[in-house]
């Protein structure tokens, strides 16, 4: 069976209820665990998760701050569970963050 994990490219972490949070697309199947890394555009890493929910609300790994506005980048490792036993698949791409309401 094929795995099936997708993660969306924006969210908006206003708090106004709506899109608030960091999550894949739903519902996911045949997924263990991830590995996800964000990093900013210099190269820093801002937020990091094994948990494939991810609920990441915005805010930088660190310091709890929020984020500014902008274009984040993403490596992710997803272990999927096969009939084999589990196998690694990696994926990248961008995370785009709106804070305006």
């Amino acid at each position: 069976c094929e795995g099936y994990y997708e993660l969306l490219n924006v969210f908006t972490p206003n708090g106004n209820g709506i899109n608030d949070l960091y999550r894949p697309i739903l519902p996911y199947k045949f997924v263990e665990s991830i590995e996800l890394k964000v990093f900013n555009r210099w190269g820093v890493l801002v937020f990091e998760t094994t948990d494939p929910q991810i609920n990441w609300n915005g805010t930088y790994l660190g310091t709890g701050e929020p984020l500014v506005d902008g274009t984040y980048f993403y490596v992710c490792k997803i272990n999927e569970i096969k009939l084999a036993g589990i196998q690694a698949r990696s994926v990248q791409g961008n995370i785009t963050i709106f804070n305006q309401e």
